[in-house]
Order: structure tokens, then sequence, then C-alpha cells
């Protein structure tokens, strides 16, 4: 703190206005400026120290902002190529598409072949099955001629069998002509 001085302030225009009385008044003033001064240069000293402190995040940042636009730049990279392998995706899946509707277009005339070929082979089955119905007719009507040929044979085997007794009967009857001594010749 500073002795007091025997000067005594004036009113100054454009000063504070009030004249200072005594040297008390100023001296306490003056201990209240010195001291807001000491608090400005101590602000001073703290703003310099944030002002380094500043600097030295600044750099940091700076540094941090260059690595992170060299990862934003290799994120963009592997994003664009990403991209790039979508769109070759896409239009791989279009072209497979436009193959899958040639193919399925193929397959549909392809089956509509294959319907109208069992269809046919329906046809032809449906007239096998008729021609197979008209042999068993034929068969049916040769069995029923083959039974007459075997009730006309068994017919002809009575026949044979009473042509047998008669030949039987006329042998007889000649041998007993032409032989005298046996029973019932002629005589």
């Amino acid at each position: 703190m500073r002795a007091s001085s025997p000067f005594r302030p004036t009113v100054v225009p454009g000063g504070y206005g009030n004249a200072v009385d005594n040297s008390e008044e100023f001296d306490s003033r003056l201990t209240a400026v010195e001291a807001r001064v000491a608090a400005a240069e101590a602000d001073a000293a703290a703003a310099r120290t944030d002002a380094t402190a500043t600097r030295t995040d600044s750099a940091a940042a700076r540094t941090l902002a260059s690595g992170a636009h060299a990862d934003v730049a290799a994120v963009k990279a592997a994003l664009n190529a990403h991209f790039r392998v979508l769109n070759a995706l896409r239009e791989t899946q279009v072209d497979h598409g436009r193959r899958l509707d040639r193919l399925e277009a193929r397959f549909d005339g392809l089956e509509v072949k294959v319907d109208q070929g069992f269809a046919r082979i329906d046809q032809n089955f449906a007239q096998v099955d008729k021609s197979f119905a008209q042999i068993d007719q034929n068969f049916a009507q040769i069995d029923q001629n083959f039974t007459q040929v075997n009730q006309n044979f068994a017919q002809v085997e009575r026949q044979f069998s009473v042509v047998n007794v008669g030949i039987a009967q006329i042998t007889a009857m000649l041998t007993n002509l032409t032989d005298p001594g046996s029973p019932g010749a002629a005589r």
C-alpha cells in the first residue's frame, strides 16, 4: 500500500464529478484501484495461461481433426467401395432377373408342350384301351368258338363212339359170317 500523499486532487473536467476532499479518501480509492489493477493483472496472467492452454488444446484439436479427416476419408473411400459393390450387385440381380424371366417363359412353353404331349399320350392310351377292349371281345368270341369247337368235338367223339359200336357190331357180324365155327355164325 502507498503512503498518504500530500497531494490533494481537484475536480478535473470529465472526471468523476466529485472532488476528493481528503487524502484518506484518496488513499482508499487508490488502494481500491491498485487492488483492481492487481486483480486485472492476475486475470491477465490467468488469461495468458488459459490462452497458452487454449493454443495447446487448439494444436491438439487440429491434430485430432487432421486424424479425423484421414479417418473420414478412409470411411468415405470404404463407403464408396460399398456403393460400387452394391451397384454391381444390383446390376447382377437385374441381369439375373431378366434371365430368370426368359427361363420362366421357356419353362412355361415347355410346360405347355409337355401338357400337350401328355394329352396325346392319354389319347393314345385311350385308343390302346379301346383296342384292348376290342381284343378282349375278340378273345371272348374266340373262347366261345373254342367252346363250340370243343362241344362239336365232343359230339364227334360221341358219334365216333356210336360208329365204333356199329363197326364193332359189323365186325362181329362179318366175323360170324366168315368164321363158321364161331358162336353165332350162320349155318
